[in-house]
């Protein structure tokens, strides 16, 4: 694939000055099975900014094989429990 990123805009709402942390998961079809996966951890403050990971050449958590773009499967933003209620806005996801 000629793409080497993912990207995407995010920002806390409801909750200024808070930062939260989150991640990004990409799943391949044969990770879903073998329960690997690509994955990063991010920090949104109240201020939008624009994140990206890496996807060319991207080995799986606790594989040898690296993640097949061909074969995607899903993408799951996950969130550690905030202290307070908050919300975070996702936008502009595309692939670069």
């Amino acid at each position: 694939s000629a793409y080497t990123e993912i990207v995407f805009d995010a920002r806390v709402v409801d909750a200024p000055g808070d930062t939260l942390k989150f991640g990004l998961r990409l799943d391949d079809y044969a990770g879903v099975k073998e329960k690997v996966w690509a994955s990063q951890t991010y920090a949104a403050t109240s201020e939008w900014r624009t994140y990206a990971m890496d996807i060319a050449d991207r080995k799986l958590w606790n594989s040898d094989r690296h993640l097949n773009l061909a074969e995607m499967d899903r993408f799951l933003f996950f969130f550690r429990r905030p202290e307070t209620p908050l919300a975070i806005e996702v936008d502009n996801i595309h692939l670069r």
